[in-house]
Order: C-alpha cells, then structure tokens, then sequence
C-alpha cells in the first residue's frame, strides 16, 4: 500500500500512514489518546517526557509494520510460505496478497493497542480494584474467553477495554470492515495474545 500521509517524527524520523490509517487516527476515539499520557508524572520530574498515547501508538504501528515486513523478506522462503499458509487457514484469510494483509494487520495492532487506555494510563488502571473490573465486564460474552487466554488471570482493564472499542466502535466498524474486514483478525489477536503495554 502507498503512503497517504507522512507524520515527522522526532524518534522515528517518518511514520507513514496509509488511507486507513489516517482515517482511523483522526477517529475520536482515537484522538482521545492525545490526552492520555504514556507515562502520566514523569513529566514532572522530567518535563521533556512528555510523550502521549497517540503518539506512542504512531511509532508502534511504524515499528510493527517494519518488522512484519522485515521478517516476511529476511526469512527462507519455505518458512514464510508455511507461516502465510497457516495464517490463510488460521484466519480464514482468501487472498492473494496475503503479505500485504500480514503486514497492514500488524501496522493496526501496533496502532490500536492502547486504544482503551482511561485517563491517567496506568496510574488510573490501578485505583480500578479487581471487583470495579469485574463489575464493568464480568457480563460481557467475550471477557470468558480474555481470561482464558490470559491464563485464567483478570486482564489489566486497557487490555480488554481495547478489545471492546474495537469490537463495538461505529466509527472503527466502518474503517476496519470496508474492503477487508481487520476488525475480525484484530479481535483474534486481541483476545488471544497479551496485548503490548
């Protein structure tokens, strides 16, 4: 895919995004992650650090994009084909261009991770008590199955609070679903891996 957009970074140098992914950075519940900082008190024992989600979500879809691509290029050719006939049954993936889907999924789980982050990150994560988590989704029909791939341990509440955004936001619906549908291989992955911190 071509790059629609180019944003300078300052760690990155340049984060290409595509169509897709400058529509969904300019989603609200994207652009929320402005307002939530990557470490939320740093900043005030060191005011250069003043990095937010949003832009720490950009270098990590950058990054994820990077290595997608790097390993489907630098890996013998035997071991890429049996890891992309894998994905094609695991996912139920009917395309030619499989690497091109491998890697713009990477790209969108590297750019959603921290989607359900609440105000203060982290900090405001752990005045949630183990019961308000449970209150929140113990009705959900996909918290089971979170739980289970976690090793039958309460998820961190961004966690499973990105996998409901992704699974219920209208404006990301409408991005993820159109053309391909990521949203389907975006809720796998997010069900059944740790998603990155």
């Amino acid at each position: 895919m071509l790059s629609e957009k180019v944003i300078r970074d300052p760690v990155h140098g340049y984060i290409h995004l595509n169509n897709l992914e400058a529509n969904i950075i300019n989603t609200k519940i994207f652009l929320r992650l402005q307002h939530i900082k990557q470490s939320p008190t740093a900043y005030l024992t060191y005011p250069s650090h003043y990095v937010n989600r949003f832009v720490h979500s950009l270098g990590v879809m950058e990054l994820s994009g990077k290595i997608a691509f790097y390993v489907l290029e630098n890996s013998p050719t035997t071991v890429v084909n049996k890891f992309l006939n894998k994905c094609k049954n695991d996912f139920a993936i009917d395309r030619e261009n499989i690497k091109e889907v491998f890697i713009q999924t990477a790209k969108l789980a590297g750019l959603l991770h921290d989607l359900g982050h609440p105000p203060f990150s982290h900090q405001g994560e752990s005045a949630l008590s183990k019961d308000d988590i449970l209150k929140l989704y113990n009705d959900d029909s996909d918290f089971p199955s979170f739980v289970t791939a976690k090793g039958g341990k309460l998820p961190k509440f961004h966690e499973f609070s990105t996998h409901c955004l992704i699974r219920d936001n209208e404006e990301l619906h409408q991005l993820l679903t159109t053309g391909f549908n990521y949203k389907s291989l975006l809720l796998k992955i997010f069900v059944t891996v740790h998603p990155l911190v």
